[in-house]
């Protein structure tokens, strides 16, 4: 009986590898889909949510929309899905100019104690109290606000 090269086990082993991973990324897609799904479909109670909200001002144009919330929610639930963290997401429609809206926030925040910080990205601002952690961003006629308290706090 011949002798089998060594390099058999090695593809065997690399295609055993690459299974592993394809039915990794697959159960991660799965998973991520299936907890969108979840958050899309759960009912959102509107008080609780801005009471969470509660220190965080909106702006006086903005009106509450539930289903922008739900989308902006269930986008940003995988994250509390791997770190513990204390996440309010509610989304408004506004009608105000986009540079009335961020220059609103750059005034209002720091009467509310909070200080600005550099967002990483241009299109949000950030706000920090303390482990009060609180981003804000804004379009032609939406306003996102998303507030996370880090673990730890109160």
């Amino acid at each position: 009986m011949a002798r089998l090269s060594p390099w058999v086990f090695v593809g065997i082993g690399c295609l055993g590898v690459t299974a592993l991973g394809i039915l990794a990324i697959g159960g991660v897609g799965l998973m991520v889909t299936n907890t969108m799904k979840e958050e899309l479909a759960r009912p959102i109670d509107k008080q609780a949510l801005l009471k969470a909200l509660e220190g965080v001002p909106v702006h006086p144009k903005a009106v509450f929309d539930e289903q922008l919330t739900r989308g902006a929610r269930s986008g940003s639930v995988m994250a509390t899905k791997f770190i513990k963290l204390e996440m309010t997401v509610a989304a408004f429609r506004l009608d105000a100019p986009e540079q009335e809206v961020r220059d609103w926030y750059k005034k209002t925040m720091p009467e509310h104690g909070y200080q600005q910080e550099d967002a990483g990205n241009p299109e949000q601002l950030k706000f920090v109290k303390k482990t009060d952690q609180v981003l804000i961003a804004s379009g032609k006629s939406w306003l996102n606000i998303i507030r996370v308290k880090l673990p730890g706090t109160n």
